[in-house]
Order: C-alpha cells, then sequence, then structure tokens
C-alpha cells in the first residue's frame, strides 16, 4: 500500500466531496465489494 501526499489527498477531496456519489470499477482485493457496486463518500 503506498502512502499519499497531502496535496494528493486534498485534490482527492475536491474532486469527490461529502456526498458524491461513487461506483466501484475495480479493485485488487479478495474482499472486494462486487463490481459496479456504488456508494456515498462520507468524508
Amino acid at each position: 500500500m503506498r502512502t499519499l501526499s497531502r496535496e494528493q489527498v486534498e485534490k482527492l477531496r475536491k474532486t469527490y466531496p461529502t456526498g458524491c456519489l461513487v461506483e466501484l470499477i475495480l479493485m485488487d482485493d479478495v474482499q472486494a465489494p462486487p463490481i459496479g457496486t456504488k456508494g456515498r463518500v462520507r468524508g
């Protein structure tokens, strides 16, 4: 797992603000939810 810089985190927060709807496209994890799972950013 890689670590993000403060600048990268701030950019992500601006791109995906609290309440934003997101959809899972790809997750490399054996326990990942199914592709297409949707959810809201909680902050």
